[in-house]
């Protein structure tokens, strides 16, 4: 090795080797593990050979440039991010531990694979400004020890048994090899999408990048069953059988509501609407369904025949008003029960439930490591990480006029961030030619007006829903000063006349604006 010129060619030959190994590995199926995507880490092989035959400069070598070319040619910039990390912090382990014998061959393979791991997940936890993946460092602490006795031991094989003549001519075979496996490689990940109707009386869709169909579907058909568990517990329509959800928390029997053991994600749930109650100064009431039932009746009945559409008469409104006291929603989270205690109460949830059920979707997937997607469940935008090849998601902003031209009022450049829109155009019904939107006003008991849309951009999907419905209904004023007040929070108001305003930080999350 003493050839500057031979040692350059040897060292590109083990990493040409590694390039095969990381390949067959790609073809490979993943350790069974909690956490999808884990792999055995075959091409570290090579890595333990390289730091003991030549030296640690050339293994540090030899390991990035296998973890760049793999992350572009199998992955996108955040595989890139995660693989650098892991390395950096495996190799700073395994030469501080050969550096200092400390172990064997085994031992050092072993803490390296397990650093290895740490690694990428501190590196997700600061990407994805999440400490839940911290959970998943017991599992990934087993997965590396396994894998590292692995690689130790075809490590210590080769450095001990295999002379550099042989190895060289096993490398020079495997750059022969490593030719026609990536001669027409191109990037692994394809975009796909998937649709349903049937969550939360509303069109839900997903798009994603994964290295197949296959893979897409199993990380689709998790969202779906996410999302079935979520309607069937918030829906305040519908009855399931064996299941208290919000329908039977409304129910009256004998004159009054019973005390319902239910879900701990309802209890969840309506804690959480509780906070956004406080949060909102009483724009957001899950307490107020008694008098948006009202609204929903004389709404489904002027939509289904308009020539008889009429506004629900005000006496009726104020008479309902009198049953929406949020505290009189009573919540025993060590029984996990919820009472109501005024019998003529009823939750409506209708401002806060996409968003939510969005975010727990969301934040699944997330501690799962799974990125690359977004989910839109009724105009509640959360995107998962970047898209697959690496850039922010592009995610519009409907234009409240239906006349003009563009279909967009604006777009957005998101990764990770929530973006919801609540707009008096959406859902409404016309009498005498003006027309009755959804968004009731808590303190008028009738539809806010002043705005055509309002988009608010978050990191949770779930204040991204409640916050845009609370801002509908306050002022211009109000609203810019609670968004103001709130951290990572942004939000733009389109007023009836057709004029903008915006939040300070919006600007930054314009297509085109964003450094």
């Amino acid at each position: 090795m003493k050839n500057s010129t031979k040692k350059i060619a040897f060292l590109g030959l083990c990493t040409a080797v590694a390039l095969v190994l990381a390949y067959v590995e790609h073809l490979l199926p993943p350790l069974f593990s909690a956490v999808p995507g884990i792999k055995i880490g075959l091409p570290n092989i090579v890595i333990i050979f390289v730091l003991y035959r030549c030296g640690w400069r050339e293994a540090v070598g030899v390991s990035l440039v296998r973890m760049i070319v793999v992350s572009f040619l199998f992955g996108n910039l955040m595989a890139l991010i995660y693989s650098i990390s892991g390395a950096c912090f495996s190799m700073l382990v395994m030469i501080l531990l050969k550096r200092m014998n400390f172990l064997s061959i085994v031992g050092v393979s072993v803490a390296g694979a397990v650093f290895h791991n740490v690694g990428q997940i501190l590196a997700a936890m600061v990407l994805l400004g999440t400490a839940e993946l911290g959970y998943y460092l017991i599992v990934l602490a087993v997965t590396g020890t396994i894998s590292g006795i692995f690689v130790g031991l075809c490590g210590a094989i080769m450095v001990k048994r295999i002379s550099k003549r042989v190895m060289g001519c096993l490398l020079l075979g495997a750059l022969v090899l490593q030719s026609t496996c990536f001669g027409g490689c191109k990037k692994a990940d394809s975009k796909y999408s998937a649709h349903s109707f049937e969550y939360f009386d509303t069109v839900t869709s997903i798009l994603g990048y994964a290295n197949s169909r296959k893979e897409f579907d199993a990380v689709t058909e998790e969202v779906w069953k996410e999302l079935e568990k979520y309607h069937q517990l918030f829906t305040i329509y519908e009855r399931y059988e064996g299941l208290e959800n919000l329908c039977t928390i409304n129910e009256v029997v004998d004159g009054a509501h019973r005390t319902v053991m239910v879900d701990e994600s309802i209890i969840d749930m309506l804690l959480y609407a509780k906070e956004m109650y406080a949060l909102t100064n009483g724009k957001v009431n899950i307490a107020l369904g008694s008098v948006l039932s009202i609204w929903h009746e004389y709404r489904e009945a002027g939509m289904n025949d308009p020539e008889a559409a009429q506004v629900p008469p005000m006496e009726q409104l104020i008479e309902a008003s009198k049953h929406t006291d949020i505290n009189q929603v009573v919540i025993d989270e060590e029984a996990c029960t919820v009472t109501l205690t005024d019998p003529a109460m009823k939750l409506d949830v209708g401002a806060i439930a996409k968003g939510y059920a969005t975010e727990m979707v969301a934040r699944s997937l997330e501690e799962k490591g799974i990125s690359g997607y977004v989910i839109n469940v009724g105009g509640n935008v959360r995107t998962i990480g970047l898209k697959g090849d690496g850039k922010k998601w592009v995610v519009g902003i409907e234009n409240p006029e239906e006349k003009e031209e563009e279909a967009y009022f604006a777009y957005l450049e998101l990764a990770g961030e929530s973006l919801v829109t609540s707009g008096s155009y959406q859902r409404y019904y016309t009498v005498d030619g003006k027309r009755y939107h959804h968004i009731i006003e808590p303190e008028t008991l009738l539809p806010a007006e002043g705005y055509s849309s309002v988009s608010v951009v978050c990191k949770n999907s779930g204040n991204g829903d409640a916050l845009s419905t609370a801002l509908f209904c306050m002022s211009l004023e109000e609203g810019i000063t609670l968004v103001e007040e709130l951290p990572d929070t942004e939000a733009m108001w389109v007023l009836n006349d057709g004029t903008c305003h915006m939040s300070s930080g919006f600007d930054k999350y314009k297509r085109g604006e964003q450094v």
